[in-house]
């Protein structure tokens, strides 16, 4: 939610520092998993895809002052499950989505993921 929040009202800017301590347990809702290999990988993708675009619908429904360009962004990414191919094509090479957990080949692979719907249950 921060992170649409910044996004929307200003700016991000990466900081290549850790301030939180991690610890895995049975209880996280990502990282620990009883699903393995590529099932795992494309739940715990989609699964962050809903998360995004729900905090998405939040903060539009919640912030008015959000510029018209920032909401429009926000409005194209919300609707990536429910538009072609090509629209999605449109939209991806447009903003160029990033993901911060893995640096480029993740943001590629997640882009790839985004236009192929590849195991999105979401999809409607």
């Amino acid at each position: 939610m921060l992170g649409f929040l910044a996004a929307s009202l200003g700016s991000l800017e990466f900081i290549n520092e850790s301030y939180t301590l991690y610890r895995q347990h049975s209880e996280n809702v990502v990282g620990s998993s009883t699903v393995s290999g590529i099932h795992a990988i494309l739940q715990s993708f989609w699964g962050q895809n809903q998360l995004m675009n729900a905090r998405a619908c939040d903060v539009l429904e919640t912030f008015s002052s959000i510029s018209d360009k920032n909401k429009k962004v926000l409005k194209e990414f919300i609707k990536l499950n429910h538009v072609g191919l090509l629209g999605r094509f449109k939209v991806i090479i447009k903003y160029r989505y990033r993901y911060s957990l893995g640096g480029k080949l993740y943001s590629l692979f997640g882009n790839l993921l985004l236009l192929s719907n590849i195991g999105n249950k979401g999809v409607k």
